[in-house]
């Protein structure tokens, strides 16, 4: 007997299909990927198509990268793509082996293709976003003085001002349509928390349009200052949204922006009423010898396991500075428990690698060439609850 389990896929109720002509280049291939997504075809059905019908100049890695960009609602999970989903459409449609499948889906992954607002200044769409996520240059605040929209994309890397004045300020966030060889017409909405960037949803405030006090939802302005479809490359601003601070205590801003071929997956329509931005963990070392930061460690899911790996010097003495918050904002929850594990590496090579090997019985670890870990002590932070 055999046996299989299925896993139902969300549709959205079309099933028309659309009849492509020959594919003979990159845009041709994101025409047909746009009318299969607006026909209301499936990624598989898409990708089959778009096979059958392209130049045999274009590649695999060619459709993947169109696809994931088009059909990134299919593989957005919790708050990243799924490379794995991807994968295994590509498998299903064009019947190549799994491990391709996955190279092609990672590769395709690597390179953010919609509405960017850059996190940094060297931000150009890469994933993961080298450096802070946390300084973006495309959240605007001009204080007391609205701006233009054709100021804002004139002077694209101007970082304006930092520092709210206490009562009304003009706030503003910039997009551009990074590699999208289609159009895309992002929403957005923005927020503000006088804490820091590790809150639960319910600390952040909405903000509101300048034009109407009572609207949550802005829309993306050209250099002409009128809505409108946003090809590649092109540059867009907000209209003004406003927030009031009543202190000139540390202020933190959030622009969550949306555009139409993410459905199921709209950060503007979250049951939670805003975009959540919670973080847990975070580690890091200071001394220049051994400096590493891991960044902010999202947990998304009520059990969730993380692994993050970092090297250190030999013989390396220095304190490790551990970050750990709640949902709440305070200490871990009872049910929260965050291990730190030390490890000796040895490279493939090293006088004591044998006698490690023989100690862990680790024989495919030599055999495959790998550096062996040799455990060397751990401990354990757990959650205290309400305390």
């Amino acid at each position: 007997m055999s046996t299989t389990t299925l896993h139902p896929r969300k549709g959205n109720g079309k099933t028309a299909s659309v009849a492509v002509g020959e594919i003979r280049n990159i845009q041709q291939m994101w025409d047909a990927a746009i009318q299969y997504f607006q026909a209301g075809d499936y990624d598989t059905d898409a990708i089959y198509l778009i096979y059958k019908n392209m130049n045999p100049k274009l590649t695999f890695q060619d459709i993947a990268n169109v696809i994931s960009a088009v059909y990134g609602d299919t593989y957005w999970t919790s708050t990243y793509m799924d490379y794995s989903i991807l994968s295994k459409s590509l498998v299903q449609a064009l019947g190549i082996d799994r491990s391709l499948g996955d190279q092609y889906a990672r590769n395709a992954f690597t390179q953010w293709r919609g509405a960017l607002c850059r996190k940094n200044i060297n931000d150009i769409g890469l994933i993961p976003t080298q450096g802070s996520y946390t300084e973006s240059l495309d959240i605007v605040c001009n204080e007391n003085t609205p701006l233009l929209p054709q100021q804002l994309i004139e002077n694209w890397n101007n970082e304006y001002w930092k520092s709210p004045v206490v009562g009304k300020n003009f706030i503003y966030a910039r997009t551009q349509n990074m590699a999208f060889l289609g159009n895309i017409t992002p929403k957005l909405q923005m927020f503000y928390t006088t804490a820091g960037l590790n809150q639960p949803p319910s600390s952040w405030i909405q903000c509101f349009t300048d034009k109407d006090p009572t609207r949550k939802e802005g829309s993306i302005l050209l250099i002409d200052g009128k809505a409108g479809p946003m090809g590649q490359g092109v540059r867009g601003a907000s209209e003004a949204f406003t927030f009031n601070p009543t202190s000139q205590d540390h202020v933190c801003v959030i622009a969550v922006l949306n555009y139409e071929y993410f459905e199921t997956n709209d950060p503007l329509k979250i049951t939670l009423g805003n975009w959540n931005s919670q973080t847990w963990i975070t580690l890091r070392n200071e001394d220049p010898a051994a400096k590493f930061d891991t960044g902010l460690i999202e947990i998304a899911n009520a059990s969730q396991h993380i692994e993050k790996n970092v090297t250190l010097p030999a013989h390396y003495k220095g304190d490790l500075k551990i970050k750990l918050q709640g949902p709440d904002g305070k200490l871990l929850p009872a049910p929260a428990a965050v291990e730190i594990q030390m490890a000796w590496v040895l490279r493939h090579g090293h006088r004591k690698y044998m006698d490690a090997v023989e100690h862990l019985k680790a024989y495919d670890t030599f055999r495959n060439g790998q550096d062996l870990y040799l455990p060397a002590g751990s401990f354990t932070f757990i959650g205290v609850g309400g305390k």
